[in-house]
């Protein structure tokens, strides 16, 4: 609110009275602080994943996915652990998040370290991430049908030997192109009369 004058001692002291009240909101907020992103905040990942930990464990699905995106090797500062990855964005996944099932059916199609290839499971997940209304789930399954891939899934194969700084603007590049195909598809659609979450796809493999 730009009436109320920003003041980071005090939004953290509230938000860890909160959190120590065992407000999951406020500990996935702590979090969130901790990693970094606000430059007013030094980044502490072992208070961050704490509190992201806590927060997940009262099921939390936003703290379950940040905390599989991390173990996943997203910030250079955590040991990267793919079955912790997995194990917590299954957790957010069952709770209905669209980005978690996005992210599993991008594990399973390209496979990871301790993830076997998976087309079945793979389809799967971007099929019910892209029906919860996921662009990038349903620009992925377009193009997997057209036999490419989006752009943004460069990420998945040789992103995460940058930085974190340049990694983030790689994505944020990278999802900004995707976007702009996911508009054009749509159109394309739209003008054959088409539904826009219509994903019901027929592949072999």
């Amino acid at each position: 609110n730009e009436d109320i004058p920003r003041n980071i001692e005090k939004a953290l002291s509230f938000l860890q009275l909160s959190a120590d009240q065992g407000n999951q909101f406020a500990q996935y907020q702590l979090g969130k602080l901790y990693l970094g992103e606000i430059e007013d905040i030094p980044k502490d990942i072992e208070k961050a994943l704490s509190f992201l930990q806590l927060s997940a464990d009262q099921g939390n699905q936003f703290a379950q996915y940040q905390l599989g995106r991390l173990y996943l090797g997203k910030d250079e500062d955590t040991p990267k652990d793919t079955q912790k990855a997995l194990s917590f964005l299954q957790l957010s996944a069952d709770q209905g998040n669209s980005f978690a099932m996005y992210q599993l059916g991008g594990l399973y199609f390209y496979g990871d370290e301790g993830i076997p290839k998976d087309m079945d499971k793979a389809l799967f997940y971007l099929q019910a991430s892209a029906e919860l209304g996921n662009e990038y789930a349903q620009s992925f399954l377009d193009y997997i049908e057209r036999g490419y891939q989006p752009i943004s899934n460069l990420l998945y194969c040789g992103a995460s030997i940058f930085s974190s700084p340049i990694r983030r603007h790689l994505e944020k590049q990278l999802y900004a192109a995707d976007h702009t195909l996911i508009r054009e598809e749509q159109k394309k659609k739209a003008a054959l009369g088409h539904n826009r979450n219509d994903h019901k796809h027929t592949m072999t493999y």
